[in-house]
């Protein structure tokens, strides 16, 4: 299986997830974060919960910025 296809199958996987962790997430934290950090709470279990999958299962590469353009 190619590299593309594999990360086309996983992106698929995340289109997915993401909704889905929208809507359970709150209720775990819902008896134990206050209501006004909730959304920020929620954010952040979210993205540990991405950023864990891809570096134990996914293993996308992350490139933040482009090394010859900076910011760009």
């Amino acid at each position: 299986m190619s590299q593309s296809h594999r990360y086309s199958w996983l992106a698929i996987f995340l289109i997915i997830l993401v909704p889905a962790l929208f809507l359970v997430v709150p209720w775990l934290t819902g008896w134990a974060v206050p209501v006004l950090y909730s959304g920020l709470s929620q954010d952040l279990i979210i993205l540990i919960i991405v950023v864990a999958l891809n570096h134990y299962w996914f293993k996308m590469p992350i490139k933040f910025w482009h090394s010859q353009h900076g910011w760009q």
